[in-house]
Formats: C-alpha cells, structure tokens, sequence
C-alpha cells in the first residue's frame, strides 16, 4: 500500500514553492503591500533589508574550515585584486588612448571609460562566489 503524504509533509518537502505561492496570493489579495507606496516602502526594505539578509544566511550557512582554507589563498586574492583593479584598468585607458589617436569622439571614449571599467572591476567577486561553490563544493553553499 502507498504511503499517504499529509499536508504537514508536503509542506515541508515544498517550502519554496508553498512560499512563493502564497506570496503571488498574497500580492493579488493586498497589492499595495509591496508597492512604494506601501506599509513595507520596498524601495528600501527589499534593496536593504531582503539583499543583507540573503547575503547574512549565506555567509552564515559557510562551514568555519572552508572560510579557514579559503583565507590562506591569500595569494591568489592578491594576485586577483591586483589584476583586476590595476592591470585591467590600465589596460582599458591604454585601449582608449590608442582609439583617440583614430580621432573616435570624445564623449564615446568617456563613456567606453565609465562603461568598461564598471565591466571589468565589478563581476570578478560574483565569479569568484560562483566558481568557488559550483566547482566541488555545491553541498557546503
């Protein structure tokens, strides 16, 4: 005989999507709740409150001895931020240099500037995360 699951259990094995469908119910019940004008004023709750939080329940789902082993690469962190904030950054004015000597206009070499450096600088710590936990060590994220 097949073992009946209870609304208990089913719930429990499908948290996430209980959750996100009783926040869509919830949205179409009371939508000013989430909107700016709203009790919650997501335009500071969401991109303050739900952003740090995320990021407090990752760091503190981290085991101690993978934080341990990851402090002494110290070298290769060097080595990254060093190429990322300096070799790139040169590199990118060096590019821009030689493109003004072609006589490109000025505002697009002010707006490569601006655009490529955010480009270059910005992901390298989300790559980092993300190679970090999807190499070998998908169960410890």
């Amino acid at each position: 005989m097949r073992h009946r699951i209870t609304p208990k259990e089913y719930v429990k094995r499908n948290w996430l999507l209980v959750g996100i469908i009783s926040c869509i119910f919830l949205a179409g019940l009371y939508p000013r709740l989430g909107s700016k004008e709203g009790p919650l004023h997501t335009e500071y709750s969401v991109k303050y409150g739900a952003v740090s939080l995320i990021f407090l329940i990752s760091g503190l789902t981290l085991k101690t001895d993978s934080i341990l082993h990851t402090f002494r690469q110290y070298k290769l962190h060097l080595f990254i931020q060093l190429f990322t904030f300096i070799f790139i950054p040169l590199v990118t004015q060096v590019f821009i240099k030689f493109l003004a000597i072609f006589g490109v206009n000025a505002w697009i070499l002010r707006g490569q500037t601006c655009e490529s450096t955010k480009q270059d600088t910005m992901p390298t710590t989300m790559e980092k995360l993300i190679s970090r936990f999807t190499k070998k060590n998908i169960s410890s994220f």
